[in-house]
């Protein structure tokens, strides 16, 4: 290779790379392209490609490259995870599945790895809960036996003193978890609680939760797991709580080494972490089947009405339902595509079929573009509709996302890892859901938030209950109206919008979790 070739080579590297930091990710991508026909054998050029495109949810083009890096450097771990990712969003999950059991097979030690992989189990509908409960438990105790026993805590056994609060997460700079955490950070008593953020993000972008919401905040990504822990005990944490389960930038690994007397999980993931050294998993009684506390290694700890609020913003009026202009019922979904499977679009199809004039419209991101919407339609007209019943969009920004719903008259919710955000999103602006409850707590988060509205005329039991309730609601065009109108109120007067009372039965929870912890060190 020439040293005018190198030249042109670095160029196209540095021309991306400035494209990629202001924003312009198709620009990238095109010099990025040019990177990989001047150097096949580069694995920069290759990987810098797959992860523009990745960025870009041109999941046909980032496959293509992530399996180039790979040819190159098989042991390139993010090439791996970011690979399976795409398979299971084009209805490959088995082979996501399996990939990634290849890769655990060859790294024992890898939790983000086993951790990516217990996240896409929860969305599978292939496997019972149970088989997903023991694969989250062999995470939990491959941890604990690679770590000695934890040190007794010396945190002052006083039940009803001011207690230090930590909340962990990864997830600061997401809009949706801001919208709803941050509310109830605020509204926390700060004359019995004294609040603590450590801020795993891993990537550099905004802090969408404000700073100010706490008393203490810590970046804790460049901080191993022991040294994380080591931080939370000399800060005398009390009351430890994961926000992120088995998500992207967990430190579920710096839980399993008990670094506080008592330690929750809540929000942020549909399931058991598996470490038993997490004391408590905080849910409502709708999220909580009867019988499935064998499902957790974490204590179920319920509490009264929701157990996430919401706290939208700013949003216009709802829309009449677009059945009334269009002169037929639009049936709509905005959930992530690794949740939609061919046992989801079977089902849907089921609806279109007996509704034969309704259309079916799918957002998410990736959408846009023209392949991604192909496969979709392949995969549904395999099911008997015509690809003219269909219509897609790409994902878009808050405000353009919540105008999505004024196209739509039905939500139907994936599963069996159903809706949360989107589902409370379509109810605040007046679209009803209809979702089909599973035993697991992953597959009744939209079940959960209608039970607390009094809808259960929308849960249901088993596929051709999902279907029947569908079309039954496809068929009532004057009950879509009054529910484009009395959706928003109800929320707003229920539990779901309560965010001084949940804030309130959170904390009645972490003071009853406290005094018991007070009490076993009365009596040890």
């Amino acid at each position: 290779m020439s040293s005018r070739d190198d030249d042109e080579i670095r160029a196209a590297h540095a021309a991306g790379e400035a494209c990629a930091r202001n924003g312009d990710l198709g620009g990238a991508a095109e010099h990025f392209r040019r990177a990989t026909e001047l150097d096949p054998d580069s694995v920069l050029a290759h990987g810098n490609l797959a992860a523009v495109e990745f960025r870009r949810a041109r999941l046909f083009d980032a496959e293509a490259a992530y399996r180039n890096v790979l040819r190159l450097n098989p042991a390139i771990r993010s090439a791996h995870l970011n690979l399976a990712s795409i398979l299971t969003q084009t209805g490959k999950r088995d082979s996501g599945l399996a990939h990634l059991r290849k890769i655990l097979a060859w790294n024992h030690d890898a939790p983000d790895i086993f951790s990516n992989y217990l996240f896409k189990l929860t969305r599978s509908s292939q496997l019972t809960p149970e088989a997903v409960f023991q694969e989250h438990l062999r995470f939990g105790e491959g941890l604990a036996a690679r770590l000695e026993p934890a040190a007794p805590h010396d945190n002052a056994p006083y039940p009803e003193r001011r207690l230090k609060l930590g909340y962990v997460t990864a997830d600061v700079g997401r809009h949706i978890l801001a919208l709803m955490l941050e509310p109830v950070l605020l509204a926390h008593d700060r004359s019995r609680f004294e609040l603590f953020i450590y801020d795993n993000a891993l990537s550099s972008e905004p802090r969408t939760l404000a700073r100010n919401c706490v008393d203490h905040w810590f970046e804790t990504a460049g901080l191993d797991d022991a040294a994380l822990a080591d931080r939370v005990r000399s800060d005398g944490i009390d009351i430890l709580v994961d926000l992120s389960g088995h998500t992207f930038g967990n430190r579920l690994p710096a839980f399993a080494r008990k670094p506080a007397p008592v330690q929750v999980s809540w929000l942020g993931y549909p399931f058991t972490t598996g470490v038993r050294a997490i004391d408590y998993r905080i849910c409502d009684a709708h999220q909580l089947a009867p019988g499935t506390a064998r499902l957790f290694v974490e204590e179920p700890f319920i509490v009264p009405g929701a157990s996430v609020a919401f706290t939208p913003p700013d949003a216009p009026a709802p829309a009449p339902p677009p059945s009334v202009a269009n002169g037929y019922v639009t049936f709509g979904s905005v959930n992530a595509l690794d949740k939609i499977d061919d046992a989801v679009l079977g089902v849907w199809a089921e609806i279109l079929r007996t509704v034969p004039t309704g259309r079916l419209l799918m957002k998410a991101r990736g959408l846009d573009d023209v392949r991604l919407q192909s496969h979709f339609a392949a995969r549904i007209t395999r099911f008997g509709i015509a690809p003219e019943r269909l219509m897609f969009e790409g994902g878009s920004p808050l405000t353009a996302f919540r105008e999505s719903f004024a196209r739509m008259d039905i939500a139907l919710d994936p599963f069996p890892c159903t809706g949360g955000s989107t589902t409370r999103y379509a109810l605040w602006m007046g679209v009803p859901v209809i979702t089909l409850e599973g035993e697991a707590l992953y597959a009744r988060f939209s079940s959960a938030i209608l039970r607390e509205l009094g809808l259960d005329e929308f849960v249901a039991a088993d596929p051709a209950a999902y279907v029947a309730a569908a079309v039954k609601l496809a068929g009532e065009p004057v009950r879509m109206t009054e529910l484009r109108g009395a959706l928003r109120p109800r929320m707003r007067a229920s539990a779901l919008c309560d965010v001084a009372g949940q804030a309130r039965r959170l904390e009645d929870a972490y003071r009853e979790m406290w005094r018991r912890w007070c009490a076993r060190q009365s009596t040890a």
